[in-house]
Order: structure tokens, then C-alpha cells, then sequence
């Protein structure tokens, strides 16, 4: 075991700055700590911070907040251990037993550790869905799973995560809370929505409009995640809006979940499955790789 007091005198003096420029990672001092972009998405400003008082990293933009001890986790793939070891350079000595041992517990004893996506594997994954780091980064996580499984994680709203890494029966949706999985919404202040039924055809959505517009999807949306997410619940919460536009997929649940949709809301349902899938492709994911292969013939 290692004691408290030498984790907390090794994050305390370990060089950030050299580290960083080991990295490739340029930063600047200011007056409350190191600035940097973020270097787990892609971004134009400096907003991640690592604070010079409690030394613990920031990133402004997105609200994520961990000790140093786990950005060296997410920035090198490593565990606990080996991220001690990085930051202390192996000069831990080990003691048999330890009441001082709760942020290393906290982390080997996980079986679901969540990052700022950044493997390159997952992100290749993601292009092969024809999904860019940029969309895939701004809303998606990197999950861990007991210390060796990686995969993109897709935020619930009430806990948990859609996980999926391109491997043949590798998917699950699971709540570390052990409550049931819920919709995940996203919030743009729009008032019109798109209701999706799986995340990557969400993140092909937001592909298609950037390509389209060349910014970013403007609409509101919720991610059914399964469409028996479709509760009484849901659809009252739709009522707020003035648009809404299901875009399912072209299966019997697909269409049984749209029918339910323009059954109450008739005046202000636009049925997006049938003017883009057409009985063509199961979901949308399926047209955006095939509109992009159009697009690179055509080139």
C-alpha cells in the first residue's frame, strides 16, 4: 500500500510543466495555475486549467473536475499505479497496510472509469461511423471497464451511459447507480427537437448538419437509448415545442414509436425516417456512412 501523505507530497511536487512539454502539450502560467487546451478534445482556447493551489485539473468548457493523479490516468491509458509512478518517478515506498488508501481504492476498485474521450482506437471506431473526433469529443466520454475494456460512453440524463467500441457483441447501457437507464437530452435552448433512437445516429446528425451548415446542430434532441424509453413522461415533455422531428429508425419499433409521437402531436410532427431512410437503411448511422461514400465517388 502506499500512504496518504507521500501521494499527496509527490502531486504536490511533481513538474507539471515539464510533463506537459514532454506532452507536446503548450500552455501558459497564469495567475491561478498552468492553461492549456484541452488535449481530450478539440478545441480553439485555453480552457483547461491545472490549478497551482489545490492541484487539481479543470476543464472550464465542459465542467470536468479530477485530481491530477487521474488526468495522468487519462492523458498516458494507465492505472492508478503506473500514474503514481509517473508522477512520483517510482519513489513510493510501500507500507503494509494503510487507512490513508481511499483515492487509490477509489480508482482500482472501479469497474467503470469515465474519461474525456481521447484513445485513438475509439476514435477511429467512431470515424469508421462516419463520425468525427470533434463530434465525437464534444458528446461523448471514454469509459474504462475493470481496468482493461475501453469504449465511447454516451451520457443518460438521471446516471449511466450507452457503451459501445465497435467489437462483435461488445454493447451495453449500464447506470452505476444501479437505477434502470434513462433518455439522454440535449439541450440547446431550441424549440424545436429531434427525437433519435440511438446515439450514433445522433452524432450522425450532428455530422450532417456541420457538413450541411457547417456549424454545429442548432435543435434540441433526445436519445430514446431503446425506444421503449418512450414513456407518458416523454411525450408531455414534448408539448413544450413548437417543431418536432422524429427520425427512428425504419424497423417495426421505429415506426411503432413515431406513430405513437404524431398520434398527439399530428400539427407540428415532421417524420424525418421516411424522407431520409425510405426503406433503404435501418437507421440513420446507415445513411450518413453511405451519403459520405457518395460524397468520396464523387470527388
Amino acid at each position: 500500500m502506499i500512504k496518504q501523505e507521500e501521494i499527496n507530497k509527490a502531486v504536490k511536487s511533481f513538474d507539471i510543466e515539464s510533463y506537459l512539454h514532454s506532452k507536446g502539450i503548450k500552455f501558459m502560467q497564469s495567475r491561478k495555475g498552468i492553461c492549456f487546451k484541452s488535449p481530450f478534445r478539440t478545441e480553439h482556447n485555453q480552457s483547461s486549467v491545472i490549478y497551482n493551489d489545490t492541484r487539481m485539473y479543470h476543464d472550464c468548457a465542459t465542467g470536468d473536475k479530477f485530481s491530477l493523479v487521474r488526468f495522468v490516468m487519462a492523458l498516458e491509458h494507465c492505472n492508478f499505479t503506473t500514474a503514481l509512478q509517473t508522477i512520483s518517478g517510482n519513489k513510493f515506498t510501500p507500507v503494509e497496510q494503510s487507512e490513508s488508501n481511499d483515492i487509490k481504492r477509489e480508482f482500482e476498485q472501479k469497474e467503470y472509469q469515465f474519461y474525456p474521450l481521447q484513445n485513438h482506437i475509439l476514435l477511429e471506431y467512431c470515424a469508421s461511423r462516419g463520425v468525427s473526433a470533434y463530434v465525437a469529443q464534444k458528446y461523448c466520454r471514454e469509459c474504462l471497464k475493470d481496468h482493461k475494456y475501453y469504449y465511447v460512453a454516451f451520457p443518460a440524463d438521471k446516471g449511466g451511459h450507452v457503451l459501445r467500441n465497435g467489437t462483435k457483441g461488445n454493447f451495453a447501457k449500464i447506470n452505476e447507480s444501479g437505477k434502470p437507464l434513462s433518455i439522454s437530452t440535449i439541450n440547446n435552448q431550441s424549440d424545436r427537437i429531434v427525437i433519435l433512437e440511438g446515439f450514433f445516429d445522433f452524432l450522425s446528425l450532428a455530422e450532417y448538419w456541420r457538413y450541411k451548415t457547417g456549424k454545429d446542430i442548432p435543435y434540441n434532441a433526445i436519445v430514446l437509448n431503446s425506444c421503449t424509453m418512450l414513456s407518458k413522461a416523454v411525450i408531455e415533455q414534448l408539448s413544450a415545442y413548437q417543431k418536432i422531428y422524429t427520425l427512428l429508425d425504419y424497423d417495426d419499433a421505429g415506426i411503432a414509436t413515431t406513430n405513437k409521437i404524431t398520434s398527439v402531436y399530428a400539427d407540428k410532427c415532421e417524420n424525418l425516417t421516411n424522407k431520409f431512410l425510405k426503406g433503404k437503411y435501418n437507421d440513420f448511422n446507415d445513411y450518413w456512412i453511405d451519403y459520405k461514400k457518395q460524397l468520396q465517388k464523387s470527388l
